[in-house]
């Protein structure tokens, strides 16, 4: 969901640069942070900025007594303590609530609401399908991976009639498993036909 006012195309990625910065270092690896949405379909106003992440989990100092390590999340260790000093604020959506789980979260930096979408590498490819967008290419391109043999569920990728997972770590392994070449993100915005009828 959108924020109401659009922001300019300059000023959105001034913003998506700096959260870039602060957040590419805490995932697995720097291509497993990718922007999405309408800022990467190269839309000249957005209204809001989106990520899809692998974040990196490592191992810190517990709080207890003994400083005992805990498996952490860095991405979300980083976010807590950006919120604990004001740089950002919890978005409230249109139902009143926020969204700050471990998986999505809604955030205000630069007066703009950003998304980050956390998930793991296995699922990274379909994850920045879908977020990427926009909403009639995603469902379009759901139906072709149907069509195809496999489906989206639960956040994972299936050939149908299995329970065994398949890996979509890269986005072009999921244009691979529906049966399609790769469409760069700036030409999905009219390409929804294209897949529908290929």
């Amino acid at each position: 969901m959108s924020t109401a006012e659009p922001v300019a195309w300059i000023l959105a990625v001034r913003l998506s640069n700096a959260i870039e910065e602060m957040l590419v270092p805490l995932a697995e690896s720097p291509a497993q942070f990718m922007l999405a949405g309408s800022l990467r379909r190269g839309c000249q106003q957005v209204h809001d900025l989106e990520y899809v992440a692998v974040p990196k989990v490592a191992e810190v100092r517990g709080d207890d007594l003994f400083g005992t390590p805990v498996n952490t999340n860095l991405m979300i260790d980083k976010l807590d303590r950006m919120l604990a000093c004001g740089q950002i604020e919890k978005a409230i959506y249109s139902d009143g609530k926020t969204r700050w789980g471990t998986k999505y979260r809604g955030f205000m930096y630069g007066g703009v609401r950003h998304e980050l979408f956390m998930t793991g590498g296995d699922t990274f490819g379909l994850h920045v399908v879908i977020r990427t967008g926009p909403a009639e290419f995603s469902k379009a391109f759901v139906i072709r991976l149907r069509a195809a043999g496999y489906e989206a569920r639960g956040g994972q990728v299936f050939a149908q009639g299995r329970h065994t997972p398949i890996a979509v770590p890269t986005e072009q392994r999921m244009f691979e498993l529906a049966g399609l070449k790769y469409i760069d993100p700036r030409e999905r915005e009219f390409a929804t036909d294209q897949i529908s009828q290929s």
